[in-house]
């Protein structure tokens, strides 16, 4: 399991790359945590990137948005159909204890 902590303001595509690549390489085939419990504010364009770079550039097997907002959910899951990888999202509300599986 590979978790990315959001900060509480994301804005761009290159924000998106950052965060993905300073969580390491080898994403490919596992679950990727997306830790937003400080997160406040996000771009569509940063969304759709983190998405892409995640999912379909790296081959994460999973996407699991930690205690995202509404609309960030909105955001993500919108972001992930529209890339046709709906189906490699999941959520997990404030306090999911996420374990290595």
């Amino acid at each position: 399991m590979v978790t990315i902590n959001l900060p509480r303001l994301v804005g761009s595509r290159e924000a998106a790359r950052r965060l993905v690549s300073a969580a390491g390489t080898g994403l490919r085939g596992q679950r990727v945590v997306v830790n937003s419990r400080e997160l406040r504010s996000a771009t569509t364009s940063f969304v759709n990137e983190l998405v892409k770079v995640v999912l379909r550039d790296n081959g994460a097997a999973q996407m699991v948005v930690l205690a995202g907002s509404p609309d960030f959910l909105s955001q993500v899951h919108g972001a992930a159909a529209a890339q046709g990888v709906e189906d490699l999202v999941t959520d997990a509300p404030a306090g999911t204890e996420l374990l290595n599986a």
